[in-house]
């Protein structure tokens, strides 16, 4: 079972840089969290992704962060047969 409190999309990530923002999607707004690569504890980061993650307290005037994050690997479209 998950424990994360939220989860979303990943839907940038700078390679170079090692970190992204997450996406949530509620009542059709959406939320951004930036999610550096050091508060990620499990999966390796790809645009698309589903992210769980717990939240960092907020500061003001800052991005809300995304901490304790597990990345599911994205399954492949491709199906051999």
């Amino acid at each position: 079972m998950n424990t994360k409190q939220n989860s979303g999309i990943l839907s940038t990530w700078l390679f170079v840089k090692k970190f992204g923002f997450i996406s949530v999607y509620t009542n059709g707004i959406v939320q951004k969290y930036f999610l550096h690569h050091s508060k990620i504890e499990t999966g390796a980061p790809a645009i698309g992704s589903v992210v769980y993650f717990d939240v960092n307290p907020v500061r003001e005037g800052v991005l809300p962060s995304a901490v304790n994050a597990v990345i599911v690997p994205q399954a492949n479209d491709r199906v051999d047969v």
